[in-house]
């Protein structure tokens, strides 16, 4: 048996792990279709405004609102004053994509569509409905002012300036920003590498035939699940034996590959429970234990520049320690913000009682502003599948029926 020793408070443990979680230097260049939600590792400028020409917002006619050589007054806004204009004869239209556009001439109008751009000689575009057409000839119902339903050259960007940082979160709008400005790909941070394992003689792969004394292996595709989404690039290993060599030899060999390792399996203080004596002989333990229920074996340490995770074998430990431990860990190596997991307030369906020395993560269900405990132990994977989220309790607090709290997602 291998006891554990002090067990940290959840805060210390996550504390410690995000402090060993260090960024991942590398970089690679990806085509913007495939950039959605990384990280940019390089500052864009705007190599020319954007729009990079002036464009009609409206459907309408462009016009001459201020005749050209003449005094234009302007207001305190610095708009120059309105100037009726009747009845013009339309000298053509101009539309989006033009390779060439006339000059307006005076007494004129131009058919002008919406992003099409403002043509020499126009100042302003008079809506469609605020016009009338016959014969060639549109009457203005409606005196137009400079730049009246006219979008500037470089309103969205000037030249010069800031498209996105480096460090920026590619979001749709950052994306659309790249893509107007020419790009056609973007310089990225590179994902974490995760070698994720399972250990125990007792699994299975999944599509192998049932065996009546093992079990087929969950962890491996929960845990692949929760660091993809946090960011990584997984790797699925195969299964380890119980056994410490073979598990130091296999964590050696993947922290030589990869920035980090996870392991499920193993690290609880069982007889077989080796992982930790592994890690040891082979880097360093940064922490083994936590005063958390489900998931007090979490176990933290080092292989060179490798962080090593280790999580309990049952299915609810492993999953519930990956959602609240691992993944703000991998998301600060992949330079990710920090989640932000929605919270809602409800009812508790039940009296809930805390464990003596352990902060409770309980999952629960949602079901009319209600919140019903799914618990049915560390090795049921119902407990979180059938949740809506968890709740926590306080080391001791009992928690009565009809109290309200707040049922927190996991992912």
């Amino acid at each position: 048996m291998r006891p554990f020793g002090a067990l940290l408070p959840k805060e210390e443990a996550l504390a410690r792990l995000l402090a060993a979680a260090r960024p991942v230097a590398r970089a690679e260049r990806v085509p913007l279709a495939s950039a959605a939600g990384r990280v940019l590792a390089e500052t864009v400028h705007a190599p020319f405004p954007v729009p990079p020409y002036a464009r009609a917002t409206m459907d309408g006619y462009a016009v001459a609102a201020q005749p050209r050589g003449a005094d234009a007054s302007a207001d305190a806004s610095g708009a120059v004053a309105a100037q009726p204009l009747g009845a013009l004869r339309v000298q053509g239209e101009v539309f989006a994509g033009a390779d060439a556009l006339p000059t307006l001439a005076p007494g004129s109008a131009l058919r002008i569509a919406t992003g099409a751009p403002m043509p020499p000689g126009a100042d302003a575009v008079v809506r469609v409905e605020d016009t009338s057409e016959k014969d060639g000839v549109v009457t203005l119902r409606v005196a137009p002012r400079a730049g009246q339903f006219v979008e500037k050259a470089g309103a969205d960007l000037g030249e010069g300036a800031l498209v996105a940082g480096e460090g920026a979160l590619l979001t749709p709008a950052r994306l659309g920003l790249l893509a107007s400005v020419g790009r056609a790909d973007a310089l990225v941070r590179a994902k974490p590498r995760v070698a994720i394992f399972s250990s125990g003689d007792e699994l299975l792969r999944p599509g192998a035939p049932p065996h009546p004394f093992r079990i087929f292996d969950a962890n491996t595709t929960t845990l692949a699940a929760v660091c993809e989404a946090s960011g990584a690039q997984v790797t699925r290993a195969h299964a380890l034996p119980d056994a410490q060599e073979a598990i130091a030899n296999a964590l050696g060999h993947a922290a030589a590959l990869h920035e980090c390792v996870v392991v499920s399996g193993g690290a609880s203080a069982g007889a077989k429970d080796v992982l930790v004596d592994a890690l040891r002989a082979q880097g360093e333990v940064l922490f083994h234990g936590v005063r958390v229920k489900p998931g007090k074996p979490l176990l933290a340490g080092r292989i060179d520049e490798a962080l090593v995770v280790g999580l309990p074998g049952n299915p609810t430990s492993a999953l519930s320690n990956a959602c609240l431990f691992l993944a703000p860990a991998l998301r600060r190596m992949a330079g990710l913000p920090d989640a932000r997991l929605a919270a809602t307030s409800a009812r508790l369906a039940v009296d809930v009682a805390g464990e003596a020395e352990r902060f409770l993560f309980l999952p629960v269900r949602l079901e009319g502003g209600v919140a019903t405990p799914t618990f049915k132990g560390s090795g049921a994977l119902t407990s979180m599948a059938a949740s809506d989220g968890w709740i926590g309790v306080p080391e001791g607090a009992r928690l009565a029926a009809g109290e309200t709290v707040d049922v927190h997602a996991w992912w």
